[in-house]
This record gives structure tokens, sequence and C-alpha cells, in this order.
């Protein structure tokens, strides 16, 4: 758990204890706080003045009090993150890492994307060239069925092309995308396939740095320029089971989408793991990997920096006061929304 009374102790705060947070004077410093009117939550860090409205992230509240980066006091926060995601990997390690077998069942041929000249135009359209073809696997399906696992129903596949997915060295999945541009939903998982899964887990250098995106036509457009250590996490959720491989990964740097989605999965990603964490983006707000010019993309993939660093920036220290409820987990929203009502009762009976 982060240890947030002796953060304060170290710094000299006063402060007084109410069970789950802690109240002490408000830290900004254009507000003259006569009495404690901020709030800090033991478990996550979050700190709140209910007079001013200003708020601190857990970062932004050791770097306020101590004038240090982050960068050498988030251990404690990554920690105990880390802790609690792998007790949950542990237990449950045959299921993440060790799945049962997966058998594909198939109505309909899987054809090569080399042989429809519909299919190679827009495989190239998307930064697929032919050896990534190969290497991969890609094929197509003009009309079928696919399955895993003897499932009674079979999910409907037509004119996609069909990107498999592989752990240790066994089939588990596909990934069905409408290269016509006329169906919805645009990617198609075969019922049965596991899906808690990280993209060309089975080729990454885990020791390397290790750049992990949401989507996989994203990650085969960053392979195409030779980034070959890269992974997707097939969606801006992070399951459990991904979180347990990432937290393997010894320079894990996190490319997501340009948008609030991204931000969802950077924190999910950011929380989960024990290592240092990197962070970069498309420069264009809404864009992904996959967009954009190529220089755009080259010069997003070396301007990559420490995850709080990036924090800091977004979200300085002294800033205009935001909604709180922009910052919260759905469980620390609950937690606060009791510790408000109170101090809305608490202000009412002194009329």
């Amino acid at each position: 758990m982060i240890d947030l009374i002796s953060l304060l102790n170290e710094q000299n705060v006063p402060y007084s204890d109410h069970g789950d947070y802690v109240k002490i004077k408000c830290l900004n410093p254009a507000h003259e706080d006569k009495n404690p009117s901020m709030t800090i939550l033991k478990k996550s860090g979050f700190a709140k003045c209910w007079s001013c409205g200003t708020t601190y992230t857990y970062g932004q509240l050791v770097y306020r009090l101590t004038g240090q980066s982050p960068l050498k006091n988030f251990e404690d926060k990554q920690n105990f993150r880390f802790e609690r995601t792998l007790k949950d990997s542990v237990i449950n390690s045959k299921t993440n890492f060790e799945p049962k077998e997966r058998k594909l069942k198939i109505r309909g041929e899987l054809k090569n994307p080399l042989q429809n000249r519909e299919v190679l135009h827009y495989l190239r359209s998307i930064s697929i060239d032919k050896d990534i073809i190969k290497n991969f696997n890609i094929s197509y399906m003009l009309k079928g069925y696919m399955s895993f696992n003897g499932s009674d129903k079979m999910t409907f596949i037509s004119n996609r092309i069909c990107i498999p997915l592989y752990e240790n060295g066994k089939l588990i999945n596909y990934e069905c995308r409408d290269y016509t541009g006329k169906q919805q939903p645009k990617v198609l998982y075969p019922r049965g396939g596991k899906s808690d899964i990280l993209f060309n887990y089975d080729n990454l250098n885990l020791n390397e740095p290790l750049y992990i995106v949401e989507g996989i036509k994203s990650a085969l457009r960053i392979y195409k320029f030779g980034y070959t250590n890269v992974t997707a996490t097939l969606g801006a959720s992070i399951g459990k089971g991904q979180i347990g491989l990432i937290s393997k990964m010894a320079y894990p740097i996190a490319f997501p989408d340009n948008d609030e989605a991204g931000e969802r999965m950077l924190s999910q990603i950011e929380k989960s793991t024990q290592n240092n964490l990197y962070v970069t983006f498309m420069n264009q707000k809404g864009y992904d990997p996959a967009d954009g010019e190529e220089e755009e993309l080259l010069q997003a993939l070396s301007s990559y920096v420490p995850v709080a660093e990036y924090y800091i920036k977004k979200y300085p220290v002294f800033r205009e006061p935001v909604e709180w409820e922009e910052k919260l987990l759905p469980e620390e929203e609950k937690e606060l929304s009791k510790l408000d009502k109170l101090q809305a009762e608490k202000e009412l009976s002194y009329y």
C-alpha cells in the first residue's frame, strides 16, 4: 500500500487520521487554508481540497511535498499495484499462462491474399506487404464459419482477412478484419477463442525496449518499419492475463491511440507494471500508429518519455481546479462521494 503517513511525517506535514483518509491544510499556495480542508485517500494517494477544488494525483502530491521528480517516488505506488495484480496472476497461473488447447473448427476455406487483387490492395493500404503476410500467416475468407473448442455456435466470417493468434506455439484465436469497408463490426473474433493475450508474444524479446499498441493493424505497421519488438492488446481494455504478460517486460513502451480510450489503456498499464514504463503518442488527436504519415510515426517511435514525465506535463501541479471525477476509478469515486456527503451534512448542521 502507498506509505502516505511516512511521506507526511518525513515532510513534517501536520495531518489528522480518519481511517481510510487523512486531512491536511491545502497545499495550493494561492489558498490560505486556516483549517485542514484537503482530503487524501490512503489507498490511492488522490488528494482534493474541498474548499478551493485543487486536486493532486499521488505523483503530483509527492512532487509538491518533496520537490523531487516522481520518477524516484513512484516505486511505492507501482509496487502496490503490481503486488495486487501479480497475486491474481499467480493464483490463476494455469488459466492465464497454460490454457487448455483450443481446436479450430472451420467451414469454408482460408485463401492466400496474394491471389486476390482486392484483398492485396487493402493489405497494402494498411502497410501490410508480402513479407508480413508470410511472417504472420495472414489469409482471407470469402464466406464461411469459425469457432474454437467445439462451440455449437460458430461465427460467420465474410470478406475478411484472417490473422492467426498464437500462444506457446499453439493457435488460440483469429482476428478477422473486414477488407471491404462496408461491414460492422470491423473486427470479429471466432467464438471460443482466447482474447486475454498479446499479439506476437511468442516472438518478443522481453529484455529489450518493447512497444505496446492497441490494435494488430498498428502493430503490423510499426513492424514494417523495422520495429519488430511490438505487440498489441487487441483493444484498449487490458485483461488480467495481459497484465501478467506485460509485467514480465523489462522496458515496456506504451503507444496507445491518442484518444480517451488510449488514456485509459495507459492508466491500466501504468498501474500494473513493476518496471519503468515509457509512453508515446501520435501528435494528432484521434490518431493511432496506423494513421498519419511515415515521418509522424517514426517521430513518435523515437520520442517516448517516462510515464511520470508525461503525466507531469499533462497535469501540472499548479493548475485550475478540474472536475474530480475525471481522475477517479469507480471505487474511489464512491468513496469520495461518501466523504462529500458527510462534508455537506456537516456544513448544513451549522444552519
